[in-house]
């Protein structure tokens, strides 16, 4: 337990009435702060604001779809210890089949092209030292920012480590993720692979 923690809500550029929900129910709370992009700017645009913008020296994210136990967050930090980075999977998944399918997918894949060891690489609840995370520039701004992160960290010598977390069935809204997605995602993977992967700059940060 701790007194001291902040909720950042990312809005990135939503066409609901998410800023205007958070504004009613927690304006003038310290604690809780509305980050707003004027336009929608990607999964990767809205971690790059959250964690840039994050003051404690520990970070954690989730999708607002509530589909993770955020009690779960307990078990992170739990298995914290040394590590620098504790990365939720989900031990039984809650998605359409089809979901599952492009999952096991990509997940192959990333481990394929950046020798990453984690399973559920695009798992939504993860947490990091924020030490860890400084200097680190994230260039992508889609679907494939996890797989960046992940391998920017572990190239850096960052400590990562897995912790099965629980899974909620989709009840509201629809997910942005389809099949139209795989040849951006993949060209978005293959650009970082060969630019960063395998000619990384001599930046130890970058």
């Amino acid at each position: 337990m701790t007194s001291q923690f902040e909720i950042l809500v990312v809005d990135d550029g939503s066409r609901d009435a998410t800023a205007e929900r958070v504004e009613a129910e927690f304006g003038g709370i310290e604690s809780v702060r509305l980050l707003r992009h004027p336009c929608n700017r990607g999964y990767g645009a809205a971690l790059r604001t959250g964690f840039s913008a994050a003051r404690f020296p520990l970070a954690a994210f989730t999708d607002a779809d509530r589909q993770f136990h955020l009690e779960d967050l307990g078990l992170l930090l739990g298995a914290l210890g040394r590590h620098d980075v504790v990365c939720g999977y989900r031990k039984n998944r809650k998605d359409h089949w089809l979901r599952l399918v492009y999952s096991k997918t990509y997940n192959y894949f990333v481990r394929g092209l950046f020798g990453l060891s984690v399973r559920d690489c695009d798992c939504a609840l993860k947490v990091f030292r924020r030490s860890a995370l400084e200097g680190i520039k994230i260039r992508t701004n889609g679907f494939a920012v996890n797989a960046e992160l992940l391998t920017r960290l572990r190239n850096r010598g960052a400590s990562i480590v897995e912790v099965g977390v629980r899974h909620r069935p989709r009840l509201l809204g629809q997910s942005t993720v389809s099949p139209l997605h795989a040849l951006p995602v993949a060209t978005e993977l293959l650009r970082f692979w060969w630019s960063d992967h395998l000619f990384p700059q001599s930046d130890p940060r970058l």
